[in-house]
């Protein structure tokens, strides 16, 4: 709910929503939700991206993490085909 009143009042192209949007992803890739995180992290990065250019930390982060949970699903994919 506070995160929407944020998107609000900020707007989504916001650093600060994108901070948001970065916490919120996390929080789907600890509880293995892969698809939302990745959706959120992605659009993390894109709006810092376009705020603070790609060498900012804050653009890198999203993008890291991006990287780590495309990896873990892969990563996933393995163990599931491994299975009898």
């Amino acid at each position: 709910m506070r995160f929407r009143i944020r998107e609000r009042v900020f707007g989504p192209e916001n650093s600060d929503t994108a901070a948001t949007y970065h916490n919120i992803a996390w929080v789907y890739a600890e509880q293995v939700d892969y698809e939302k995180a990745l959706e959120y992290y992605k659009k993390a990065y894109v709006v810092q991206l376009s705020k603070l250019g790609g060498n900012h930390p804050n653009t890198i982060d999203p993008k890291d993490s991006t990287e780590i949970v495309e990896f873990r699903m892969k990563y996933k994919l393995l163990l599931l085909e491994d299975q009898p």
